[in-house]
């Protein structure tokens, strides 16, 4: 049978003379759901300073964590997130709760009393409640920021225009893309050219065929 390992097992005795109201506190510990909407063409966080402030983290290194693993150019101020494009809610929120589980709780004992230290040139996040400490290992990219390349300008394709924009501007979807398009209308099925591409909106014109 192997021996145990001595660091782990002096993690075991300091975990079990905690203080009770350390563990109380412990398991008061919530984050506030992330507030996520669609605002024109961006998607908002707008709650994000609440979140921050739940896990005592700096805006810088979690707004760029966020959008590196989202594959999204974006800002944070007056304690919103801005996301350029339309993401999907559930694709934030995982996003979220990865820097969570990487950057604030403690892998040792669960508890988000947590920071970060460097030594040399590697990053740990230690824990304040056992002392565990461990070296920060930034997460692999979402599928959101590895997504194989998406509709590019200049190309044509078919759709279905499904709704009627504001400006008047047919609307269809495409994946997780939307699609406003000059010169259709909704109900037809009409060949169209991508003139820009922002994130995951897209701006295209009709598709006239020449006549005979």
């Amino acid at each position: 049978m192997p021996a145990e390992d001595p660091y782990r097992a002096l993690l075991s005795k300091a975990r079990a003379k905690l203080p009770s109201s350390l563990v109380a506190e412990k398991s008061r510990f919530q984050v506030p759901e992330a507030d996520v909407a669609q605002e024109g063409r961006t998607t908002q966080v707008r709650n994000l300073d609440r979140i921050l402030s739940a896990i005592r983290r700096e805006p810088d290194h979690m707004v760029k964590t966020i959008l590196g693993e989202l594959g999204r150019a974006g800002s944070y101020e007056n304690g919103r997130l801005t996301l350029q494009g339309l993401v999907p809610t559930k694709q934030v929120k995982d996003a979220i709760q990865s820097y969570i589980t990487t950057y604030v709780i403690c892998d040792e004992c669960g508890a988000p009393d947590t920071h970060f230290e460097k030594d040399h040139r590697i990053m740990i996040l230690r824990c304040e409640a056992c002392g565990g400490h461990r070296p920060i290992k930034a997460r692999p990219k979402s599928a959101a920021a590895v997504r194989p390349a998406g509709p590019k300008e200049g190309e044509e394709v078919e759709v279905d225009v499904t709704g009627q924009g504001k400006q008047g501007d047919g609307v269809a979807h495409m994946g997780n893309y939307i699609l406003f398009i000059k010169g259709a209308a909704r109900g037809e099925r009409c060949k169209v050219k991508i003139t820009r591409v922002m994130g995951t909106t897209i701006f295209a014109e009709k598709v006239v065929a020449p006549q005979t």
